[in-house]
């Protein structure tokens, strides 16, 4: 009876992780499932909240939070100075949709303190992973020679596959989960070879979204593999950015071209991003003014005085590339102040996970993760989004714990 309460928890809490990435999926048949990201950062922050009366803070997450109270402070100073009518509710609820991936990052650790428990969590993340990798990989090969209703657009002559997602990118976002978690159980599976093929499958199943970030994300994989496992480093070093980089915008220097040009959606973002940050010199317009979901919902004030109705995607009654953007959004709300902030911040939340890090494949899984977020933070709201929220969860589940009981 002990034996199965103490698997039983595992299997509950892979479970709940793996409908967390399937919340985009979910959702488009169970409205309310929209909230559950929501949901798990109340639960991770409430949990966290509890662990400091037992607990000292670490000077890494002294950092985290410091830098997000500076950063609530700077967004409602910006509030305060732009007086853009916004309602204090709507201002609450983007306080919590800017800072929540903080809660996961400051909570979660203390959840998954025990290495066995880790290790349950993880087989059994894996399990699922291989069953929905291979379902995904047989209906790849039916949506190549037919139409079965999983694609979104024709690419090179091909249809881009997007599985059960509404759209590519929950596809690819998924499949950077299930290479950190992949990896993660190379160290100590005993069926290696069976693992890497999955591994490969998964890559497969990114690439098949035919976008150049998916690609993109392939690079950087194989290059954090060289990396971690050929040249066995376990530090990031900078020089190892370069050629990445090169590589990277000759891939994606086409499309680059072309969302960053003219009057395209994310170019008029960045462009009045910064015009929002001149305007509103140093702290910005203020918490669900500017390139938020928050914003969207109501339509920011902003967007009207800067006429984005005459753009595609931008306007009241078609805004869906009103949340296309990361840094435009953090620029606009926060200002330069804000911007130097939220740097310290992500750099607070690296170095938290770092230092666990001290294997090939934690690092390597790092790596690629911070990676990811930060090359799709260049055109999605990537921090913000709730996709994202899981590649934090399982970066916490796979960091080695210092507590191995």
């Amino acid at each position: 009876m002990h034996r199965h309460s103490v698997k039983l928890r595992p299997f509950i809490t892979a479970t709940v992780l793996t409908m967390l990435y399937f919340q985009d999926a979910i959702e488009k048949w169970i409205s309310i499932f929209k909230y559950f990201d929501e949901i798990i950062c109340v639960i991770f922050a409430i949990y966290f909240t509890l662990m400091l009366a037992k607990k000292r803070i670490s000077r890494h997450d002294s950092l985290i939070i410091i830098c997000t109270m500076f950063l609530v402070i700077t967004g409602l100073v910006g509030n305060g100075r732009s007086n853009l009518g916004v309602g204090i509710k709507y201002i609450l609820y983007d306080i919590f949709n800017v800072i929540k991936y903080t809660f996961i990052v400051l909570g979660a650790p203390h959840y998954f303190s025990h290495y066995k428990y880790k290790r349950e969590v993880i087989s059994y993340l894996t399990i699922g992973i291989k069953i929905v990798v291979t379902l995904s990989s047989l209906l790849l090969v039916l949506n190549l020679v037919s139409d079965i209703g999983m694609h979104t657009d024709y690419r090179f002559g091909l249809r881009a596959y997007r599985f059960v997602f509404s759209r590519v990118g929950g596809l690819y976002g998924a499949c950077v989960i299930w290479l950190i978690i992949l990896l993660s159980h190379l160290q100590f599976t005993r069926n290696k070879r069976n693992d890497w093929l999955y591994i490969i499958l998964v890559m497969i199943n990114m690439c098949s979204t035919l976008r150049t970030r998916a690609l993109t994300f392939s690079l950087l994989f194989l290059m954090i593999y060289y990396y971690c496992f050929v040249l066995k480093k376990l530090e990031f070093k900078w020089k190892y950015v370069i050629p990445f980089a090169v590589l990277a915008y000759l891939i994606a220097r086409e499309q680059i071209a072309f969302y960053f040009s003219g009057d395209r959606a994310r170019n008029v973002l960045v462009r009045y991003g910064l015009s929002t940050a001149s305007e509103f010199f140093p702290t910005g317009s203020g918490f669900a003014t500017y390139g938020t979901a928050v914003a969207r919902d109501i339509y920011s004030p902003l967007y009207s005085r800067y006429g984005f109705s005459k753009y595609w995607g931008l306007s009241s009654e078609f805004g869906a590339f009103l949340t296309d953007n990361y840094w435009p959004a953090i620029i606009g709300q926060f200002g330069y102040i804000g911007l130097v902030i939220n740097v310290m911040l992500l750099f607070g939340v690296y170095q938290k996970l770092h230092v666990y890090a001290q294997s090939k494949n934690a690092t390597s899984g790092l790596l690629f993760a911070f990676g990811t977020l930060i090359i799709s933070s260049m055109a999605s709201s990537s921090f913000f989004a709730c996709s994202q929220l899981m590649v934090f969860v399982c970066l916490i589940v796979t960091v080695p714990s210092t507590i191995k009981k």
